[in-house]
């Protein structure tokens, strides 16, 4: 029995992982909420991104593995990457396959990244989501260590993480619950993808802690069965129609707002070779998506719950559909101006530059 630690790891994998690892290890689980610790697990309430909280935990014990499902500008993980090599035998790092750059062919962990080639110079000037993490798998490899393993999940979804294309359930998934209808472009909806559930990845996880194999090499971790999203929306329409939901979707050729996620991912196929990992811990069971997803809306639907809701983003999509939020609905005054203001009064191109001005920002205090 080791002693792991695990950083946010109360997420869509990370709560999974830790009931998978807690039979036969010793873990503690950093979370900014407070959770009730058990025999083998203790929860640790702190924020993972402080480094005097990090540095604290860090030296609490002698770790025979750190796991660690943060989210981190490149500057900031260029700070601590090195300290968190030093503290462990295997440090996991949760990197993505949003990582690679459009492909014909199905993807390895070889295969070509957007950091590599890429000839968008104003994208390769930020810190997106799948730049960052290739940037800190550069880091992880040029660090003359090795004891580390990079793990590339795709669409990891469970009963309260349920992403349709690039929108998150607290667009989609909320409007189809109050009755409205919600948008999908056709130049994402013909593209194949994978779903993955959670628990799915947890256990590939599971199997290369401790693995000597897997040190030093990265694994893609993803279902095998590739749909497409058309196959996928059709799917969600049939679990909905069973508990008298209506789902209506309004497919249009592509969004006006391009977004990183959109432009660099959604509208590539995603179709993935799994041999590498299965040469190291051997061919596992996917949940099939139909099982998967009707068993996750079933969990949710029975004590729904969404994380902040976006008004702005749903007065958007409003003003596209041509459809109403009754101002009863959104919780406050300060919402409810953003309602009004982004449904009613600000223009598209506004929309735009103010999307593009809060990317730059939070690019800045990325690095």
């Amino acid at each position: 029995m080791g002693k792991i630690l695990i950083l946010g790891g109360t997420g869509a994998m990370g709560a999974f992982l830790v009931k998978r690892l807690s039979a036969s290890h010793e873990l503690y689980v950093t979370s900014r909420q407070s959770h009730s610790s058990t025999k083998n697990i203790k929860y640790i309430k702190g924020n993972g991104h402080d480094e005097t909280f990090l540095d604290s935990v860090l030296h609490q014990e002698k770790w025979t593995a750190i796991i660690d499902f943060m989210h981190y500008g490149t500057g900031e993980f260029r700070k601590r990457y090195k300290t968190l090599l030093a503290n462990t035998s295997q440090y996991i790092f949760l990197s993505s396959s949003r990582v690679y750059a459009n492909s014909e062919h199905p993807l390895t962990e070889d295969s070509p990244r957007l950091l590599e080639i890429s000839t968008d110079k104003e994208y390769l000037k930020s810190d997106d989501y799948a730049l960052a993490k290739a940037r800190q798998e550069n880091l992880l490899k040029t660090s003359g260590k090795n004891n580390w393993t990079c793990i590339r999940p795709y669409m990891t979804y469970d009963s309260y993480r349920l992403d349709l294309g690039y929108f998150p359930k607290e667009l989609w998934l909320y409007r189809v619950l109050h009755g409205r209808s919600i948008l999908f472009p056709n130049d994402v909806a013909s593209k194949k993808t994978t779903l993955t559930y959670g628990d799915d990845v947890a256990n590939d996880i599971s199997l290369l802690v401790g693995n000597p194999a897997a040190l030093g090499k990265i694994f893609q971790i993803t279902q095998p069965k590739q749909h497409t999203w058309s196959e996928i929306i059709t799917l969600y329409k049939s679990i909905f129609r069973k508990y008298g939901i209506l789902m209506t979707v309004k497919r249009v050729d592509s969004m006006p707002i391009k977004e990183p996620i959109y432009v660099y991912d959604r509208v590539y196929n995603r179709v993935f070779d799994n041999s590498r990992i299965e040469k190291i811990i051997g061919q596992t069971h996917y949940v099939d998506i139909e099982n998967g997803l009707g068993l996750c809306i079933k969990t949710f639907l029975s004590s729904p719950r969404f994380k902040d809701i976006d008004w702005k983003k749903q007065a958007y999509w409003d003003r596209m559909l041509n459809e109403h939020t009754p101002l009863s609905e959104i919780p406050d005054f300060t919402h409810k101006l953003q309602y009004l203001l982004f449904r009613y009064i600000v223009s598209y191109q506004t929309i735009k530059e103010i999307l593009h001005f809060t990317r730059k920002i939070r690019d800045v205090f990325s690095k």
